[in-house]
Formats: C-alpha cells, sequence, structure tokens
C-alpha cells in the first residue's frame, strides 16, 4: 500500500464523531510514512481545512467534495442546504435528500446550474465522490469509508473495477441494533469491537478487528494513594446517560464527603446546562471545560462515563493509557471486558447507588495503573502499523479465496 484514503462526511461547523479514529489511522500512516488522503463528503466553507486543521488532522491532505466539482467552498443556508457562488452568482447548490426522493438512502445531493440548460446536472454524494476518485491516482491505494450502514454500490463497483481494496468501517454495535440488515456479504468490513468481529464473522461476513485508536508503545504507570478528580470526555448524547453522571455527582455532593469532583469535557455550554437544568441544576462538584482537541487526561486521577453503547470507547482507552482510574458502566462490550482484562482494574457499576459507592471507596483506596496499561500493548502504534500495511494483502486474500 502507498496511499491511504478515508471517505466520511462531517458536519460543517463543528466535530461530528469518529475524527480520532480518522486521526488514528492517520498517525499509522504518519508512522508508515504512506500519505493520507481525507475526502470529506458533505458542504464545506472556506475555513473547512483550518477547522479539520484544528480539530488535529495535521499531517492529512484534505479533500472537499464540493470545492473538487465546483472550485469554490459552500456557504450554508442552512442545515440540510448549501450554495456555491463564482463571481457573486450562484453557479450551484446541495441540499440534503432526506426524504428519500432521488436516492433509497438520505445522503447529500450536488446540482450544478450552469449557463444553460446542457449544462445543468444533478448528483449523488455517491456518484459526486466517484467522479472525484476517477480523477485521483489510485494504484496501490486503499479506500476505507467511515459508514456501514448505508450502502454505496456504485462506489464500491467503481472501486471493485480498479482492483483497489475498498473497506467499511462498522463504528456500531450493529449486532444490537438491527442494522445487519444494512451489511453485505460482498463487502470487506473492518470493526471497531473484536467482540462484534467475532460474531460477524460466525455469520459469515467478511470482517475482521481494527481498533479505532492505538496507543503509544511506551506507557507511563501511575500510582495514586486515592481518586477523587475525574474527568466526562464526550458528547451529551442519550445513549452516553450525562444525566445519569450528573445525578451521581449530585448524590456524591449530597453525602457531605467533599473533594471528588467532575470536569466535563466536550459537547457545547446550552447542552451542557440544558443537562444540569434536568435534575435541578449543575452540582457544584462538576464543572465545564468546554470542548477541546486534546483533553487532558494526566491531569486526573480517574475517568467517569455511564455509556451503555459503545464499541471500543475511545476516550476510555484514553484515559487507561494515562493511567487513569476508570469508572464505567456494565455495558457487555467493551466495558466488561475491558474489566475482566484488567482484574477488575477498570470498574463496572451497573446502579447509580453502585458508582456513589465505589467513588467513594476509591476515594480513600490506592490505586495502581500497571495492570490495565500492560493489557493496552495490545493496542500499540507499532502493532497496528503493521497491520495496516498488510490491509491490502488481507482484501487480495479475501477477494481470491486465498
Amino acid at each position: 500500500m502507498k496511499q491511504l484514503i478515508t471517505v466520511h462526511s462531517h458536519n460543517c461547523n463543528q466535530r461530528s464523531g469518529f475524527e480520532s479514529s480518522q486521526q488514528n489511522r492517520m498517525n499509522l500512516a504518519k508512522l508508515l510514512n504512506i500519505p493520507y488522503i481525507h475526502i470529506v463528503t458533505n458542504p464545506q466553507d472556506e475555513n473547512f481545512e483550518d477547522k479539520f486543521k484544528k480539530m488535529g488532522f495535521t499531517d492529512a491532505t484534505l479533500v472537499s467534495l464540493g470545492r473538487s466539482l465546483f472550485s469554490t467552498d459552500a456557504i450554508m443556508e442552512n442545515p440540510y442546504l448549501y450554495y456555491y457562488e463564482r463571481d457573486n452568482k450562484i453557479i450551484a447548490k446541495a441540499f440534503y435528500d432526506v426524504d428519500c426522493e432521488y436516492n433509497v438512502i438520505p445522503m447529500w445531493m450536488y446540482e450544478y446550474f450552469g449557463d444553460n440548460s446542457s449544462d445543468h446536472w444533478l448528483c449523488s454524494e455517491e456518484i459526486a465522490l466517484v467522479k472525484i476518485l476517477s480523477n485521483t491516482p489510485l494504484l496501490d491505494s486503499v479506500v476505507i469509508r467511515d459508514e456501514s450502514r448505508f450502502p454505496m454500490p456504485v462506489l464500491k463497483r467503481f472501486l471493485r473495477n480498479k482492483n483497489v481494496p475498498y473497506f467499511e468501517y462498522i463504528h456500531y454495535p450493529v449486532i444490537t441494533e438491527e442494522w445487519r440488515k444494512c451489511l453485505s456479504k460482498k463487502t470487506q468490513y473492518l470493526v471497531a469491537n473484536e467482540e462484534v468481529a467475532r460474531l460477524l464473522k460466525d455469520l459469515g461476513y467478511h470482517a475482521q478487528f481494527f481498533p479505532p485508536m492505538c496507543v503509544e508503545d511506551e506507557l507511563k504507570p501511575r500510582i495514586m494513594n486515592n481518586c477523587k478528580s475525574y474527568v466526562w470526555s464526550g458528547h451529551f448524547g442519550p445513549y452516553k446517560r450525562f444525566d445519569k453522571a450528573l445525578t451521581i455527582m449530585k448524590q456524591l455532593q449530597n453525602t457531605g464527603i467533599t473533594g471528588i469532583t467532575l470536569d466535563v469535557y466536550g459537547g457545547d455550554k446550552d447542552s451542557f446546562k440544558e443537562a444540569c437544568d434536568m435534575i435541578g441544576g449543575c452540582p457544584s462538584n462538576v464543572s465545564y471545560k468546554g470542548s477541546v482537541t486534546k483533553v487532558p487526561y494526566e491531569k486526573y486521577d480517574g475517568y467517569l462515563s455511564t455509556s451503555f453503547n459503545e464499541m471500543f470507547a475511545n476516550s476510555c482507552v484514553e484515559a487507561m493509557s494515562q493511567g487513569l482510574f476508570c469508572m464505567v458502566s456494565d455495558y457487555p462490550y467493551p466495558y466488561k471486558t475491558y474489566s475482566e482484562a484488567t482484574h477488575n482494574s477498570v470498574k463496572t457499576n451497573s446502579s447509580i447507588s453502585e458508582y456513589v459507592e465505589n467513588m467513594l471507596k476509591f476515594s480513600v483506596q490506592r490505586f495502581d495503573s500497571k495492570i490495565q496499561q500492560d493489557f493496552l500493548k495490545k493496542y500499540s502504534y507499532s502493532v497496528w502499523a503493521l497491520k495496516l500495511k498488510n490491509l491490502k494483502s488481507i482484501w487480495k486474500g479475501v477477494k481470491y479465496g486465498l
């Protein structure tokens, strides 16, 4: 492999999720001295490159589908409609086909008006992507699309005819969410969870585990005499159950025992305030720190998660790599897996009262991170850089039944 290409939709104004996974691939490619191209398939404004670099895409060639099509950048009318101008004249637009008028699945549509009717054309995000890739050197490339729930058969057929290895990345627990009906046994998948990859393989899918993030080869263990300062890292979507985290902190506050705190990174201030209002106000032991490119895990003793729908739990792995004590839910994977593999160093909890009890217990108890950091060696950059390099060979082996 001489070039790695990632394809993904990104919100124009903020993080959309999976950026850390894509940056992980970028870092692995850098270790291998392989160029990394990041193709953004939804409309982006003129500052999109700066925004992506601030998000951490510092070693990527960034490609906007709209700019490649129209040689100019998008102007947002609303989140579902963008226009493209040249010489103060609207030359094109992009709109989200949410009602599936043009496709069987919702996706972006790109429309060029032209100077006369013969120049006018309309195409889907998928066809636009094929247009761009047809003008991109693809020899010895591997393409990974960060979406498995919405098939793109034209793209897959185009790359197969070009003999270009193509993988779709599974970020969701497709077994339990019934997204499996969208999967194909003719597509090769990279999966963010080892157990889900195994289950899919048993069902006849071409699925293999590939971690959405890696850790440094050398990690520094920490020994703490108590765990009092916790960090929350993530958005406030329903499955993260941030309201539950706030309730836990409120109950800790009500015990009268001081010193156990939670700093919150991610989401936005309005969403944070809305979540606090749901439980009658922000507990005094919780502080909102905003959305940052890099969470300073090293400043904290512990990591708190109440999520019930994860695959790899990137932020938990990041916290473990920095030696934090992780207080998490009892969701089957990955938390129970991490807990069992680290001899209960990662602490699972089934109820709010259990969280409160354990956080009080470990506020006066010694914690050594060595066991969990030894476990994380399996996700090190050196291990997975070689496996990324071999993706093309794996693809060929599946394609030709080797």
